[in-house]
């Protein structure tokens, strides 16, 4: 599990990240936030079905217990392939 989410609002931002299932959520910058608009950018690398996902994270910005209103403006849900090296060490280093 990686998960790295990013808000900027009125040139302040705030960087949060999550390593470990269990681990510590990591914070740096923006304490608070004045504007009342705010752009959020989360990028969650998990172990569960891409369908899933996305109905988790639709599910949560439309909740209504939210006292704010979001918009999703673009939002992808895939399952790379298996990679692909273009070199390969002959031997263990």
């Amino acid at each position: 599990m990686d998960t790295k989410l990013r808000i900027e609002s009125n040139g302040d931002e705030c960087l949060a990240n999550l390593t470990h299932l269990n681990g510590e959520i990591f914070v740096n910058g923006g304490s608070s936030f004045i504007d009342e608009k705010a752009d959020l950018i989360l990028n969650a690398r998990v172990q569960m079905p891409p369908e899933e996902l996305e109905e988790i994270v639709r599910a949560v910005f439309s909740c209504s217990d939210l006292s704010v209103s979001a918009e999703i403006k673009t939002l992808r849900c895939l399952m790379p392939g298996r990679p692909n090296p273009t070199y390969r060490y002959s031997c263990i280093i």
